[in-house]
């Protein structure tokens, strides 16, 4: 039988200290086998469960890939991985795991970059605690606080092991020679500049990745695993998703390129799978099953007569899902929409990790329902943190013809191009402003719209990084500048504006003051949610690629993070802040405190399109109609339409 095999085969009761000894530094060939030498070499159950259905791995499973990919060299196209799991689900006990066995087994070097110096400690002392156990904690090397060095000189015939100590105590350089030396390290960093341009390992392990402030640190730190010889490296990101347009997020939104390439290899479990089953006693399998309603956006589970008396419109929210009477009397209402009844029905194998379901529901009286949501059960990120958290995409991001509806106070059935929609808004004396971030070291931003009624419509937004200042002023000229819109811009730049005044542009002058960030950002809240009952004054051009990428700009756009306690700060973070900057210029001073937003008054003849073509509000029909069909004599449709779709079918 293989050595390797011999763990998973026999009660580690029964295993002698001399056979313990001799498979302490065996990889493992199979899950199980490696599952067993967990438990008995480090002490530690994990979990290896999978109850939700939406879960992907158990943590077992989580550490077994990544381990059977080191051992076996296949890291082709797996040379990043994802572990994101519930709060307290064991995703940094599981790293330490998988570090130790990275020195035990596998003979790689692991970096492992935590988010704050807590984290690092904690990391560290989990690690230590393992490599202390008994057969393993001999060949730690010194008492680094930074580094835990592992050595040992295995016998290249018989595999035994022996210390550096032992290897150097023998009496002869013949009996040396008989050894290998394995010499491996685990460096426990904090995320700064310096530690992230400190070393090359294997096996790098970034370590509840969203707390991570500095972008530049989390980019550089890529550059940290590095192949030794014909071994590859990999790197493992830890963390549970905590924010919308947080880091974890972002990862996952491009875990697959556009050519279907996958990136990133995601694994993740929830609160679910490091529970314990429900005994019988509570769900009450004797009395059999019973209709349960549950909503997973309210987080709430009612009973069939509760159904019934809610209106239909609340009744949408929720849906029927057959459960014991247990589930309904007995566990707390917001644990049945993410379990229904599976802690009860799935095999679930023991385990002293996992969590009792009385922990579980502390949990739930204690937490508000989106962190429960996010950090819990992992369905969706969480919208706290997020600076403009009321935006949402069916709500604020509309199409050409139902901005077109909005203007013309009636439904308009025809798709419109954006250059027709410019021009309904100049006829109905929209005003066309906008806002410009000129960007240094990050991109340069515009955002282009049109206000009618005290409503913004975004029509128009750009934004291009590495720009020289007549680079920019030549995009513009090719998107913008027909639009002969008043801009305000950051005013830090004094010199730019006046070049762009010199090439033809409107920008107006204006100066920030105390305060003028966190008013701004009120302003565009008040924009984006004026109020209950009342409608968005802020949209967004569905479908165009300018107004798609300032949307998710705006969308993600969130405050900093506060590493050590993991609360958002008042601070706006600064990544990929320019879009939301230019639009806060815009709507700070069209519509700030002691600002108008100017609607012209109705006149008999405005000019509506500056090239020469005269269109009034009195003549234009006519005008486009003889445009389009060179004069010839139009054949009504049988069907009568109302005058302004008819206007604006011609019109497009």
């Amino acid at each position: 039988m293989p050595e390797n095999a011999i763990i998973s085969n026999l009660n580690p009761f029964q295993l002698t200290d001399a056979l313990k000894k001799k498979i302490a530094f065996v990889p493992c060939n199979s899950k199980e086998s490696l599952h067993s030498w967990i438990q008995i070499f480090l002490e530690l159950d994990i979990p290896d469960n999978l109850v939700d259905d939406d879960s992907t791995c158990s943590p077992m499973d989580a550490i077994w890939n990544i381990y059977r990919r080191c051992k076996d060299n296949d890291l082709i196209g797996y040379n990043r991985t994802l572990s994101y799991a519930s709060r307290a689900g064991g995703k940094t006990i599981s790293s330490a795991v998988l570090e130790v066995l990275m020195l035990c087994h596998l003979d790689r070097d692991v970096a492992h970059l935590a988010a704050i110096e807590a984290q690092a400690q904690k990391a560290q002392s989990y690690v230590r605690m393992f490599l202390g156990k008994p057969y393993l904690k001999d060949f730690i090397i010194g008492d680094n606080k930074r580094e835990i060095r592992y050595i040992r000189y295995c016998h290249q015939e018989t595999g035994d092991n022996i210390t550096d100590k032992q290897w150097h105590d023998l009496k002869s350089d013949a009996e040396r020679s008989l050894y290998k030396k394995i010499d491996n390290y685990i460096h426990v960093l904090v995320a700064t500049m310096s530690s992230v341009n400190h070393d090359h390992t294997l096996l790098l392990v970034l370590d509840e990745s969203e707390l991570i402030e500095s972008n530049k640190v989390y980019e550089d730190a890529k550059m940290i695993p590095e192949s030794r010889g014909d071994r590859l490296p990999i790197t493992l990101i830890t963390s549970s998703r905590k924010f919308a347009g947080g880091r974890v997020q972002k990862e996952i939104d491009e875990a697959v390129d556009i050519k279907g390439r996958v990136k990133l290899h995601i694994n993740h479990w929830n609160v679910l799978d490091v529970s314990r089953p429900c005994p019988p006693e509570r769900h009450k399998p004797e009395l059999g099953k019973i209709p349960i309603y549950y909503s997973k956006e309210l987080l709430k589970t009612i009973s069939e007569e509760e159904y019934k008396e809610l209106p239909p419109k609340m009744q949408e929210k929720y849906l029927m899902q057959e459960g014991f009477h247990g589930c309904l009397h007995n566990c707390n209402n917001k644990l049945f929409p993410a379990c229904q009844g599976r802690l009860a029905t799935k095999e679930v194998k023991p385990s002293e990790f996992l969590k009792p379901i009385e922990q579980l529901e502390g949990l739930l009286d204690a937490l508000p329902e989106e962190h429960i949501q996010a950090q819990l059960y992992c369905w969706r990120p969480s919208r706290t943190g997020m600076i403009y958290s009321h935006l949402e995409r069916q709500i604020h991001m509309i199409s050409a013809k139902e901005m077109a509806s909005m203007i013309l106070g009636e439904e308009v059935t025809f798709d419109i191009p954006k250059d027709k929609l410019f021009e309904l808004f100049k006829l109905n004396h929209a005003r066309i402003v906008g806002g410009m971030d000129f960007g240094f070291v990050h991109p340069f931003a515009v955002i282009i719209g049109a206000v009618f009624e005290n409503t913004l419509y975004v029509f128009e937004a750009i934004e291009a990084s590495g720009l020289e200042l007549t680079q920019k002023i030549e995009l513009c000229d090719m998107r913008i500048k027909h639009y002969n819109a008043m801009i305000y811009p950051d005013p830090a730049y004094p010199s730019d504006i006046k070049t762009f005044r010199m090439h033809g542009y409107q920008m107006s002058s204006w100066k920030k003051k105390p305060g003028s960030v966190l008013n701004g950002i009120e302003n565009v809240r008040l924009k984006i949610n004026p109020g209950a009952g009342k409608r968005p004054e802020i949209y967004f051009l569905l479908g165009d690629a300018g107004c798609e990428n300032a949307f998710k700009r705006l969308q993600e756009y969130r405050w900093k993070i506060d590493a050590i306690s993991g609360e958002p700060t008042d601070t706006p973070n600064e990544e990929n802040n320019d879009i939301p900057d230019a639009g806060r210029y815009l709507i700070m001073n069209v519509f700030g405190k002691g600002s108008k937003a100017n609607v012209l008054e109705e006149e008999e003849n405005v000019i509506v399109n500056p090239n020469d073509k005269q269109y009034t509000v009195a003549n234009w029909q006519k005008q486009i109609i003889n445009e389009l069909t060179d004069g010839e004599e139009i054949i009504e449709e049988e069907e009568e339409e109302h005058p302004i779709n008819s206007t604006i079918k011609w019109f497009i």
